[in-house]
């Protein structure tokens, strides 16, 4: 069972007065469940989700999922965000790397957001370094795994989606070694309440089919650095497998901006593309 928190542990963990805590349950704002007793109690996701909506960083982090985490108050304008991370993959700084992440993730920023502006920021950098510096690609493949290690931690903390969310399958082509592109779509969906089913790297066309066939998602994506060639393949068999238009089938990537895409393929350019279409995939809310 997910732990709960009494108001004086979330004031706590807050930074903020236990009467505000019991006012913000009593207006509605704040989910709480009550004891045999009548005592509040609110969940700990509920409790991150309402410091999120109200960009309330957290006193002490620890105790809404995030241990040992540093909140970086200093780095949430968008540009020294994305300087600060650049230089914290660059030292190699894992602490701070998560922390910057972290806390503009708690101030309210989306992962689609982190992952288009500090994360692809840093890595189009670091990406470039290979051209002029020997350690350019032992600097680019630490820094991507630091990014990958950041967004776990930041996937851990989302609430984990209902038996009967709509689900997301994807993965990068067969001839597609790249880990990050993948990952930060199965975490952009995964914040959006899908259940997201990533395959990784170097999958091939038909080990994707499967997973249709095994998990009937709403939505496929394909993360594209490699190649490309195969997406036609890859639109043919979901047409085979789903008579229906009940699958949709996004496409991303730098190895794509040359290819034509055959429709009802949909191309997006960003991670902030891909949120905003797959909301519109979600069930309407009640």
């Amino acid at each position: 069972m997910e732990p709960l928190l009494s108001p004086r542990e979330l004031a706590y963990a807050l930074g903020v007065s236990e009467s505000s805590v019991k006012r913000w349950v009593d207006c509605g704002d704040l989910a709480a469940l009550r004891t045999a007793g009548g005592h509040r109690r609110i969940a700990r996701s509920e409790a991150l989700r309402f410091a999120r909506a109200k960009c309330v960083l957290p006193a002490r982090p620890e105790l809404l999922f995030f241990v040992g985490v540093q909140i970086e108050e200093s780095v949430l304008g968008d540009a020294g965000r994305s300087e600060a991370f650049h230089r914290a993959l660059m030292e190699g700084n894992r602490p701070r790397v998560l922390g910057i992440l972290t806390s503009a993730f708690l101030a309210g920023h989306s992962i689609a957001s982190l992952c288009d502006g500090p994360i692809c920021f840093a890595l189009e950098r670091i990406g470039e370094m290979w051209k002029h510096d020997e350690k350019g690609i032992l600097l680019e493949h630490y820094a991507t795994e630091l990014c990958i290690q950041a967004l776990g931690v930041l996937r851990a903390a989302l609430p984990e989606p209902a038996l009967d969310a709509p689900v997301a399958v994807g993965s990068a082509g067969p001839d597609d070694p790249y880990l990050l592109p993948s990952s930060m779509c199965g975490v952009v969906l995964s914040e959006l309440g899908f259940r997201d089913v990533n395959l990784g790297p170097c999958t091939p066309v038909a080990t994707k089919l499967a997973a249709v066939e095994t998990y009937r998602p709403v939505l496929v994506w394909h993360a594209g650095s490699v190649g490309g060639e195969e997406i036609s393949a890859l639109a043919s068999g979901l047409r085979r497998i789903s008579q229906s238009a009940d699958v949709r089938l996004v496409v991303g990537g730098r190895a794509l901006s040359a290819l034509s895409v055959p429709s009802p393929v949909v191309a997006l350019a960003t991670m902030r593309e891909l949120q905003a279409f797959a909301r519109g995939l979600l069930p309407a809310r009640a």
